[in-house]
Parts: C-alpha cells; sequence; structure tokens
C-alpha cells in the first residue's frame, strides 16, 4: 500500500550578486526580494495543507558570502532591509552557487521536499576561488534530476549563454534599470506562484504519491518554470447582435466569460466569432480576423467549437476552408469535422 504523503518542503534559495555594478539598481532589488518573500508567505498560507516554506537568502561579492537567512520558516523571515545590502567590488559567481547549493542539499536531501533556485546577477563570473564552472554545472545537472528548480535572472551579460554555460534552462533577461529589474521580479514571482500552485495540485491529487513518481512530475514542472501555461480560449458562434442564448454561445456565457450583447471577439475566457444573423461572407472575414487575432496570440490555446453548423445552417465542408490559416497551428484545435477538410 502506496504511504500517505506528508506536506512537501519548498526551500526557496535566492541567491543575489552585490557586486559594485549593482548599486545602479540597489533599490529594486531590495523591494525585488521583499516581493519575493511576500509571494513566499501567500503561498504559505494559501497552500498550508500541502507545502512549508524556508527560504535561504545568499547575498555575495568578492568580499564576503553572507546569508541573510538560511533555511529560515517563512514565518521567521522578515524583510531584507536597505542597510543589509550595500553593492561593493567583484562578481564570484560559482563560489557563491557552489556553496549555497551544498547547503541546501545537507538540510533537504532525504526529506520529503523540493529546492527553487534563484540566481540574480548583472554580470559574469570573474572573481571564484573554490568552484570552477565545470563543478557548478555537474551539480546543478545532478540536483535537476532530483526534481528541483534552477532559474537565472540576468542582465548586462550573455544571459542566455551563461545560464546554459550552468545547465540551467529556465532564463529571464531583465533590462539594467531600477524599471527593469522591477518587471523582472514581476515576472519571478508570478512563476514562482505558478510553481506552487502545481505543486499544491499534485499533493492533492494524489497524496499516496511515490516518491519516484513525484520526483518524476517535478522535473517536468521545472522544466518550464518562467513558461506560462497556456491559456484555454473556448470559440463558438454568435449571433449578430451577441445574444448568447443557446447552444455553445450559452456554455461560453455561463462557464467562459463571454459578454451579453459583444457579438465578436475575445471576451473572458471565449472568443466570439459572428455565423448567425451575417452572410457567409461576413462570417468568413470574422474567421479571418480570428485566425490572424490566434496567430498573433500564442499564449492562449484557442478550442474551436463546430462554428456555424447549428442554428446558421451551414455544412462543416463550408466553414473548414475558412479555417485553413491555423490549420496547423499549434495553439489552435479544431472540431473533427473541420480537421479533414470537412464532412457533409
Amino acid at each position: 500500500m502506496k504511504q500517505l504523503q506528508s506536506k512537501m518542503k519548498v526551500y526557496n534559495v535566492i541567491i543575489l550578486d552585490k557586486s559594485g555594478s549593482m548599486c545602479s539598481i540597489q533599490q529594486a532589488a531590495v523591494g525585488g526580494v521583499n516581493e519575493t518573500l511576500a509571494a513566499i508567505r501567500h503561498a504559505q498560507q494559501q497552500f498550508a495543507a500541502t507545502q512549508e516554506h524556508l527560504v535561504t537568502l545568499r547575498l555575495f561579492c568578492g568580499c564576503e558570502q553572507r546569508d541573510v537567512y538560511e533555511a529560515v520558516p517563512i514565518d521567521s523571515v522578515t524583510d531584507l532591509r536597505s542597510n543589509q545590502y550595500s553593492p561593493c567590488c567583484s562578481t564570484p559567481l560559482y563560489d557563491a552557487v557552489g556553496s549555497s547549493l551544498e547547503k541546501v542539499a545537507a538540510v533537504s536531501l532525504g526529506e520529503q521536499s523540493t529546492v527553487v533556485v534563484t540566481i540574480i546577477t548583472d554580470g559574469m563570473e570573474n572573481a571564484s576561488h573554490h568552484y570552477t564552472g565545470k563543478q557548478v554545472a555537474d551539480m546543478i545537472a545532478h540536483y535537476r534530476s532530483l526534481g528541483w528548480t534552477f532559474a537565472y535572472m540576468g542582465a548586462d551579460h550573455d544571459v542566455e549563454s551563461a545560464a546554459s554555460s550552468m545547465n540551467i534552462n529556465n532564463v529571464q533577461e531583465f533590462e539594467h534599470t531600477e524599471v527593469g529589474m522591477e518587471a523582472g521580479f514581476d515576472m519571478e514571482v508570478h512563476a514562482r506562484m505558478r510553481h506552487f500552485s502545481r505543486i499544491n495540485e499534485m499533493m492533492e491529487t494524489d497524496p499516496y504519491i511515490s516518491r519516484e513518481e513525484q520526483v518524476m512530475r517535478m522535473r517536468n514542472m521545472n522544466e518550464t518554470f518562467y513558461e506560462p501555461e497556456q491559456v484555454e480560449i473556448f470559440v463558438f458562434g454568435s449571433n449578430r447582435r451577441g445574444q448568447h442564448n443557446g447552444g455553445a454561445a450559452m456554455e461560453a456565457l455561463a462557464h467562459h466569460g463571454a459578454i451579453f450583447g459583444q457579438a465578436e471577439g475575445l471576451q473572458g475566457q471565449s472568443y466570439a466569432i459572428p455565423t448567425v444573423g451575417v452572410s457567409k461572407n461576413e462570417m468568413a472575414q470574422a474567421v479571418a480576423r480570428f485566425c490572424q487575432f490566434a496567430l498573433n496570440h500564442p499564449e492562449m490555446l484557442f478550442k474551436v467549437t463546430p462554428i456555424g453548423c447549428g442554428h446558421a445552417g451551414y455544412t462543416p465542408r463550408e466553414v473548414a476552408p475558412m479555417f485553413a490559416a491555423v490549420k496547423h497551428a499549434p495553439n489552435v484545435i479544431l472540431p473533427k469535422q473541420f480537421q479533414v477538410g470537412g464532412s457533409r
């Protein structure tokens, strides 16, 4: 019999560069860390039944490697103060990452746990003495295989290349300004909360999940830390007045955020295409507008109903060619009647 799993311990490890070049974005760095801490506190409250959050914050430069917090429960963590973060000197990135990973591994391995490591830097490695790039890359590859998540936020250097050399594939480049760093942390917080939500769903859906299966699922989740899930959009046929009174239109109104009186376009998590009370040519033009909209929005997944084939009175064979522009689009799912060119 599978054993009921306890809460997942989530070790949030933030490794923040405090080299001299960070001076110009010092306040945004402090504010961003505190925004992240606030998100972790919120996650602890929201997912209290499935997660226990702990925080490590490592500040590093050539002068020091300092843990402001080290595996401290989030409820005991206070905000970072400006006088605790004073940028200066060089960037021993490999030493900061290598030593941080060794520390968190010492307390987390063997537990019902996962680790989320975020590295924030505005420059390349230039001052390490204890770890090489290969050693750090090998460590990260190993811990990724155990289900750990690694994210790299960078500015003013070849961010993609630097992250790749360390075996990190979740990469975000931010503009080296206060506003740019603030935007970067906003994205990081959204990604982190989405990640915690996925962990919660996994734990709630299968509380008897084995550790091996859990690690496999965590590996899959970790590969898309910065990639938002596609928002599903319900595509339905409407009448020219947007009176969503029946069929798929009624479902869109009840469950997908459709707006009564809006005959065309995105509304909530639905998209309306007028099919009733319009000519076939007008419907085709509306479909063309939808196709262009879908191609312009790859972050959305459009699920098309067999529009025009109900009250409008057209056959799938007549309507299917209108969707030719998105027939092979990865973010558009056409009904079976349209996928094969339409049937009678």
